[in-house]
């Protein structure tokens, strides 16, 4: 067996481009995704990386008791509304894994930028932050990582503290009975670069949570969407009584802080729209350097007008 540390070093290293994927079928739960796409010997990982621009990539590792199709699903329209493409992996060992990223990291074998975040659930989060440890990641999240007898070793806890340097997110059920959250807390506390999420109530297997616990998807697609530059759309920013209110976001390139303009469109509240009459500005502000937000709403909390409320 090839030892992980030259997996992971070989993870970047061929710049051929790559032949297609092998396999694959349209997904049966969603649509433009493939499944069953093979990477390694037998084993396979679904695929979604739509056309248009090049996103940048999650991998998503299940744990011990899951499938590339189970008790992850909830992080896939969350990823796409992120502008991630996803690439969920069946395994064996974390070398296995070391392996899908090869695949997917190949040139021109999909429609993804060079940026790579490794979201791990149960013992797949023991193997996220491992892997995560020897660098060349974006980031890494992990949903009720399981530490000790069933996770990662103390040798391998060391090396995440002493190697990891890729931000990390860590969400955790304050009432998960399987992997206890202090643990999860104290080594998120000892890596350079983490924020621990709890959340209350919920027990270890996140895909169970309840819709009141749910917040963690808004948490998550902020956390992806930093440092992230060029045009987003439809972001969500509140939901009043259920109903999204959405604004599109540009962030020219470059990492010094911005100037910003916050678009307030016209045209009543029927006509205006976040892009119908305002779409004039955005090329001027952004050759002039600026950030801008173009917002749509319903109602100025402060401005008392009869029609707003019909």
């Amino acid at each position: 067996m090839t030892p992980l540390p030259v997996l992971i070093a070989a993870l970047a290293a061929s710049m051929a481009p790559c032949s297609p994927p092998l396999g694959g079928r349209p997904h049966y739960v969603i649509p433009g995704a493939l499944r069953d796409v093979t990477y390694h010997d037998q084993l396979t990982l679904d695929a979604y990386a739509p056309a248009g621009e090049p996103r940048p990539a999650a991998i998503i590792i299940h744990g011990s008791e899951g499938t590339k199709i189970t008790h992850v699903t909830q992080l896939f329209e969350v990823l796409d509304r992120a502008g991630f493409a996803w690439f969920s992996v069946d395994y064996h060992s974390s070398e296995d894994v070391a392996e899908a990223i090869r695949y997917v990291r190949c040139p021109g074998r999909f429609n993804i930028t060079p940026e790579i975040v490794l979201i791990g659930e149960d013992t797949g989060a023991g193997i996220a932050l491992s892997l995560a440890a020897h660098g060349g990641f974006r980031g890494v999240v992990t949903f009720g990582t399981k530490l000790g007898d069933t996770g990662p070793s103390p040798g391998k806890e060391n090396a995440m503290k002493d190697g990891t340097t890729a931000a990390a997110l860590m969400f955790h059920g304050t009432s998960d009975e399987e992997s206890p959250p202090a643990a999860a807390e104290v080594l998120c506390k000892q890596l350079p670069h983490c924020s621990f999420y709890p959340v209350p109530g919920a027990i270890h297997n996140f895909e169970n949570w309840h819709p009141d616990q749910w917040d963690w998807k808004d948490e998550l697609t902020a956390w992806l969407r930093r440092d992230r530059r060029g045009l987003w759309k439809d972001i969500v920013y509140d939901r009043p009584e259920g109903r999204e209110l959405l604004m599109d976001a540009y962030i020219p390139e470059g990492h010094k802080p911005l100037p910003a303009v916050i678009i307030v469109h016209g045209g009543g509240w029927e006509a205006g729209n976040k892009v119908t009459y305002v779409s004039p500005l955005f090329e001027p502000l952004a050759e002039a350097g600026f950030a801008w937000f173009s917002i749509d709403y319903r109602l100025a909390p402060y401005v008392h007008i009869p029609e707003q409320l019909e």
